[in-house]
């Protein structure tokens, strides 16, 4: 009787195990991993975004240098003319180089803050695409979890969870279609 009810019990926990071993077999959560600083140099869109970045830099670089020039050039007169004038005059050229002085530190902030607005938007707006491209291929290829590497903190992954190829040959085809 106790023979029989030992093989019953092994018997039930065979039964058991086999019903759940396509639970031990089942595959492993597919994680998905981006690099969005590849994202960005690699796609079209983000070389475009780097391209137009640059070019407002360069722009407002060359109105700062000519505000610098206007004040290195009052500066060098005032210096040349500086024993001939009179003493009202000197100091009138003074009050107007500290004016441009004034006037091109802020120029030179207000261009910083711009530069950076420009920058932000359109690192957003590449954001903002490249997130519906991952929530994309996660549905298609059924992945648990796709995370942005910068983003995340993720010091080390291995490469064949990074999709960011992927992610950057759909994104240049949705510009394309565009």
């Amino acid at each position: 009787m106790v023979q029989m009810r030992k093989i019953k019990l092994l018997f039930c926990v065979l039964i058991i195990a086999c019903y759940s071993m396509p639970a031990w077999s089942a595959d492993v959560a597919k994680i998905g991993i981006i690099d969005f600083e590849r994202v960005l140099n690699e796609s079209s869109a983000g070389k475009k975004a780097r391209e137009e970045i640059n070019q407002k830099g360069e722009d407002l670089k060359a109105k700062l240098e000519q505000m610098k020039k206007e004040v290195e050039e009052l500066n060098l007169n005032m210096e040349r003319e500086a024993l001939v004038m009179s003493k009202d005059k000197r100091t009138e050229k003074q009050r107007e180089i500290r004016i441009k002085v004034n006037d091109f530190k802020q120029k030179q902030r207000e261009f910083e803050k711009e530069f950076k607005i420009l920058e932000g938007k359109m690192v957003r707006e590449i954001q903002k695409e490249v997130h519906d491209i991952a929530q994309i291929i996660g549905k298609e290829q059924g992945y648990l979890l796709i995370l942005m590497k910068e983003a995340a903190g993720i010091i080390y992954s291995p490469e064949h969870i990074n999709i960011t190829d992927l992610v950057v040959e759909r994104y240049n085809k949705k510009i394309a279609a565009q």
